[in-house]
């Protein structure tokens, strides 16, 4: 039987019928096996690039031509606490006590096939394939079908069935991930092609401080508590990070005969758990803050990172205010625990002469 296999396969795909492809074909069984199961392709000239696909560990399933025939993702499974009281409806949930919902990690299912493919074919990419995905720790998966957003995961099975009839080979991989989808890009960012006006919310993560001769300074009483600004080093060993965050009592105020060099500042303070008296460019309470409103559009509080150019006299050091509770940035060292809570977040940013990005990603279910 002669018969035009290329021509039966482009009309497939454009569901062109009554084209003669050769000799003429009498019943249903007359026709040859779609072994692509109708699955669709894009055509890019000569290059067939498969539609749906994962990128993990530096290399993604269309370098092997891996079709997925099957995706199940899951939601997370939540971490429950439930207590029964005896004499009393129902249970208390203490799954909510910190503010937001816990989740176990989630399990990922994928279903790839290859067609067409000799003993030795397949053999190699079964190789090549399960050593591939295996090698990996926790890193980033990104699956097509999530555009715009990647997993932390890793590979935990890949399960092998080779069809020598069909010259088929079906992969079942199973992937451990992290309860959350994170966002591709920073929230805030301003690549345009990128944005989506459905899902993004556009706003301004970015924050300019004054210069340090460039401040006004307010004045403290007589047993304010006061915190001494991160860029304040020289005096480092007198206290540690506890008492920092702690702060520090006024003891007596100070009008300075001549105003403290560069920054202008006219009073100092002499604070009552240490030997010595601090300028007011020093002190927090002392200065004006930056203000600046984040809104974290994800399901889950997340660690901010921050990312700072100096300008004039200024400091790579400085402190965010947030819901009453200072941060201290300490030069290139990151934030232990400064979160974003999901919706409006309110900072106050002190410091001198520095551009500061705040940068995070959305986390969603």
């Amino acid at each position: 039987m002669s018969f035009d296999y290329e021509a039966y396969e482009r009309d497939l795909k454009y569901n062109n019928v009554g084209t003669d492809y050769g000799e003429v074909l009498t019943s249903e069984s007359d026709y040859p096996i779609d072994l692509t199961y109708g699955l669709t392709r894009e055509e890019y000239g000569t290059i067939t690039r498969l539609e749906e696909h994962l990128t993990f560990n530096g290399r993604t399933t269309k370098e092997f031509d891996m079709y997925l025939i099957e995706r199940d993702a899951p939601t997370p499974e939540e971490f429950e606490q439930h207590i029964s009281v005896p004499y009393r409806q129902g249970y208390i949930d203490f799954s909510h006590r910190n503010g937001e919902r816990v989740y176990h990690g989630r399990t990922l299912t994928y279903v790839f096939q290859i067609f067409g493919a000799t003993k030795n074919e397949r053999k190699v990419k079964e190789f090549n394939i399960t050593n591939w995905l295996m090698n990996s720790g926790e890193t980033q998966l990104i699956d097509s079908h999530d555009f715009d957003y990647y997993y932390n995961a890793k590979c935990k099975s890949v399960n092998v069935e080779d069809d020598e009839e069909r010259q088929t080979l079906i992969f079942t991989i199973v992937f451990i991930a992290q309860p959350f989808k994170i966002s591709k890009l920073y929230e805030g960012h301003d690549i345009w092609d990128d944005i989506n006006f459905e899902l993004d919310y556009l706003q301004a993560t970015r924050v300019v401080l004054k210069d340090l001769g460039a401040m006004t300074y307010k004045r403290l009483k007589v047993g304010d508590t006061l915190h001494i600004g991160a860029w304040q080093e020289g005096r480092k060993d007198l206290y540690d990070e506890a008492d920092r965050l702690k702060g520090f009592t006024v003891e007596r105020e100070q009008l300075e005969s001549t105003p403290e060099d560069i920054s202008g500042a006219r009073y100092s303070y002499k604070l009552l758990e240490l030997p010595i008296a601090y300028w007011q460019s020093a002190i927090i309470e002392a200065m004006e803050p930056v203000e600046l409103t984040l809104w974290n559009t994800g399901v889950h509080k997340v660690l901010v990172d921050t990312e700072v150019n100096l300008y004039g006299l200024g400091y790579r050091s400085f402190v965010v205010e947030l819901d009453g509770v200072y941060h201290f940035k300490h030069r290139d060292k990151p934030f232990k625990n400064l979160f974003l809570k999901p919706g409006e977040n309110k900072l106050k940013v002190y410091g001198y002469g520095a551009t500061i990005d705040f940068k995070w990603k959305r986390e969603v279910i």
